[in-house]
């Protein structure tokens, strides 16, 4: 958890929580053992806080006239801690599988 806490891109827009990645990184040391202890209870009950399906959706241009819809795409800005439990599953399964 920690790993991951610390590899977090610190320029990543603030999601739903409003908790913006630069501080969980800055914090990882001391909300480790508590994201930990979350994770598992989450992972054991096979579920996830219903929070965490919640996104912010952002246009995000991709080329063209600025000024056409078309030239955008949608951007879903989601929990980073939804993230990180995502990334820890994906990699067991990932190591699991070979």
């Amino acid at each position: 958890v920690q790993s991951k806490l610390l590899s977090i891109d610190p320029f990543e827009p603030t999601g739903p929580d409003n908790i913006h990645p630069v501080d969980l990184k800055e914090k990882a040391s001391k909300i480790t053992p508590i994201l930990r202890n979350f994770f598992n209870k989450s992972i054991q009950a096979c579920t996830i806080p219903s929070q965490w399906k919640l996104a912010h959706k952002n246009p995000k241009y991709k080329k063209g006239n600025k000024k056409s819809p078309a030239n955008y795409r949608p951007s879903s800005i989601t929990f980073e801690t939804c993230k990180i439990i995502e990334n820890i599953i994906k990699s067991t399964l990932t190591e699991y599988l070979k």
